[in-house]
């Protein structure tokens, strides 16, 4: 019987946010890129409307969970990027891991507290 222990890994968590922000920047930002920069301005949604509707919205729990997930989902999508791909070009930043992922760690912090404690 072989005595063997493995070193569990952290790194599925990792891919777990990079494919969540990758299929929410691939569904959810269009959705909002085409509503918010293109049917607000042109006119066909209209403005006092929709910005009393949105108020009403993002004041609700459910709102600012919403708005914080359109925030930090593509955050971690990006950072995640950013480090395997400086691994994969064969530029080793020291602590990278820690720098890329604490970065989105802090910016998911700020998200935070402005959505939920402001």
């Amino acid at each position: 019987m072989m005595n063997s222990t493995y070193k569990r890994s952290n790194e599925p968590i990792f891919w777990a946010l990079f494919s969540a922000g990758g299929m929410w920047s691939a569904i959810i930002n269009p959705i909002l890129i085409i509503l918010i920069g293109f049917l607000i301005p042109i006119g066909i949604i209209h403005k006092m409307v929709f910005y009393n509707q949105f108020l009403v919205f993002y004041q609700n729990v459910i709102g600012k969970i919403f708005l914080l997930l359109v925030i930090i989902f593509p955050v971690w999508c990006g950072m995640h990027r950013i480090h395997h791909t400086l691994r994969d070009v064969k530029i080793y930043v020291p602590k990278s891991k820690v720098i890329f992922y604490g970065i989105s760690i802090f910016i998911t912090q700020i998200a935070f507290i402005c959505i939920f404690m402001l």
